[in-house]
């Protein structure tokens, strides 16, 4: 509409100029035609600028829209790589494999360097959106930043910074940079549209240094005074109260709400039943839940204000994280990591046995038996296992055995087992001189550990037994 407009005015323009040049005498119609064409020509000039002007505004528009496809596209993959990596660490795991050699290998058509396993290039094809447009290609490949000597994949230790969810406690944190690149599908691999990259931080949290972690809603209602210290987590909402005073010390992060009720009845307290340490320190370095959550000292039961809890407390209490992942009881058992990645592994093996009856009828549990299987696992530094060495049952029998060490010895310090029996000896019996041999010292460390793994009835640790006070006097 504006090019025939434009058109239209050139045009009228000019029939102006020819029915102005009509009207002149020969003479001035000479200036007149001279004019005509000194305007044609300037009209003719800038006709042809606007043209590579509109040409110019057209190309350019074009490669705004390849280039907002191409980085939505290079976006879009991202996302999606970037999801399977959290996946991996929401089921227990770490990504395996090796990524592509190079970035030109991971867009070619020769997929011999593409990477394996959760590293390798991945493609993903985005149809055109018109006719106008391209179909695009994205290609995204992951490289760990976790390598340390030897190529192994370890994590990070040290603490969470403060200001953030779990602030102070000790974490092992695994890094990881995503990468992806987008381009028209048919175009070469050097004409690349656009590139994205991501870094992604994976933290594990031991739960231990938790002073209460809970998957639901989360009561704390102490009937006496309660000092709670250690930070407090729930993947739901958290019920605070206290019939006198309850002081919790340290961080707490909550997935849903926080109150000052009790969750079964609607029960609310007072204002200053429930204080939480603030993280300036400050001569009052306790603000009471109730007015600090609300603004007021009126008691409710509706969730604590956000936006009055941040002002209040900063990164103390933190309100609507993402619930964290929980580890089920599958991952206790024998194919569960922790016995899988152990490197001493303990197995209850309950047969038909009772190490403290010490009866010998044939048809009672046999005493001897030991009902425990110990294992020792070595790995490489990659984490391999080399072999294992599982304890025999004379070995295990002489773990039920105490080991005694005299009084006088009590304080000295002695490795050597044939010399401390020898010295043993001679406190016993100082005036006795006893010289012992090598020989003769071998043969009694041979003698006293066939008598150990030999019994079958474990020695009571009780000073009230005979057995064992003899024992433990001499």
């Amino acid at each position: 509409m504006k090019n025939n407009a434009e058109s239209k005015s050139l045009r009228f323009l000019y029939r102006s100029l020819i029915q102005l040049c009509q009207k002149q005498s020969p003479t001035a119609q000479g200036y007149v035609l001279f004019l005509i064409i000194s305007v044609s020509i300037a009209l003719s000039g800038l006709l042809i600028a606007y043209a590579l002007l509109a040409k110019v505004h057209s190309i350019s528009m074009k490669s705004s829209a390849d280039s907002n496809n191409g980085f939505y596209a290079a976006e879009a993959a991202l996302n999606v790589r970037a999801e399977q990596l959290r996946s991996i660490f929401i089921d227990y795991r770490k990504p395996t494999g090796t990524p592509p050699s190079t970035l030109s290998a991971c867009m070619d058509a020769d997929t011999s360097n593409d990477g394996t396993g959760d590293y390798s290039c991945q493609a993903q094809t985005f149809a055109a959106a018109n006719s106008a447009s391209d179909s695009l290609s994205a290609y995204s490949y992951v490289v760990s930043n976790n390598a340390q000597s030897g190529g192994t994949d370890q994590p990070t230790t040290g603490t969470v910074p403060p200001g953030e969810s779990f602030q102070n406690l000790n974490m092992l944190e695994y890094r990881y940079s995503i990468n992806t690149v987008a381009k028209k599908t048919n175009s070469p691999t050097d004409q690349v549209t656009a590139m994205t990259g991501m870094v992604l931080k994976s933290r594990l949290i031991p739960m231990f240094q938790f002073a209460a972690f809970y998957l639901n809603d989360l009561e704390i209602l102490p009937g006496a005074d309660m000092n709670l210290s250690g930070p407090i987590h729930t993947n739901s909402n958290l019920y605070l109260g206290a019939n006198t005073l309850l002081s919790i010390n340290s961080q707490v992060t909550v997935s849903k709400n926080l109150y000052n009720s009790r969750k079964n009845d609607g029960s609310t307290y007072p204002n200053g039943r429930v204080r939480i340490k603030t993280p300036t320190q400050t001569t009052t370095p306790f603000a009471a839940l109730l007015q600090g959550g609300t603004g007021s000292t009126a008691e409710t039961t509706n969730p604590m204000n956000p936006n009055l809890i941040a002002a209040t407390w900063f990164s103390q209490i933190k309100l609507g994280v993402d619930a964290l992942s929980i580890p089920d009881a599958g991952i206790l058992d024998l194919n569960g990591d922790y016995y899988q990645k152990a490197d001493l592994r303990i197995n209850y093996t309950p047969a038909p046995t009772n190490n403290n009856s010490g009866s010998t009828n044939a048809t009672s549990p046999d005493p001897a038996t030991v009902p425990f299987a110990i294992t020792s696992i070595r790995r490489t530094s990659s984490g391999t296992v080399t072999s294992s060495i599982a304890l025999t049952e004379g070995e295990l029998r002489s773990l039920r055995q105490p080991v005694l060490v005299s009084q006088a010895l009590s304080g000295t310090n002695i490795a050597d087992a044939n010399y401390r029996l020898c010295t043993v000896a001679t406190a016993v019996n100082p005036g006795a001189g006893i010289t012992l041999t090598g020989t003769q010292k071998t043969a009694i460390v041979n003698a006293l550990n066939v008598a150990i793994v030999s019994q079958t009835t474990p020695l009571a640790y009780d000073s009230s037994n005979p057995a064992f006070s003899a024992t433990k006097e001499t």
